[in-house]
């Protein structure tokens, strides 16, 4: 998954979280420019996860953002992953 802001100054900051809404992972510079972007996540259980998008640290650089999720399904020797 990935945040991408194409037409803004915003430096995004991507979160996962589980159904419990405890973090799994985060990502602030992975993609390309201050993008942020959470590859190569295996889901290692069925259920309900949240993806939360804001600010990095302290900027109130406002802006616009665009969020892709990819979903994937392995063989039933992969579990299903998150790009």
């Amino acid at each position: 998954m990935s945040v991408d802001t194409p037409a803004s100054d915003m430096d995004p900051y991507l979160w996962l979280g589980d159904g419990s809404g405890s973090g799994i992972t985060s990502d602030d510079n992975s993609g390309p420019g201050n993008d942020a972007a959470i590859s190569h996540y295996t889901v290692t259980a069925t259920g309900v996860y949240y993806i939360q998008v804001g600010h990095y640290g302290p900027s109130t650089t406002p802006g616009a953002y665009e969020l892709h999720v990819e979903r994937t399904r392995g063989s039933s020797r992969s579990p299903t992953r998150l790009r």
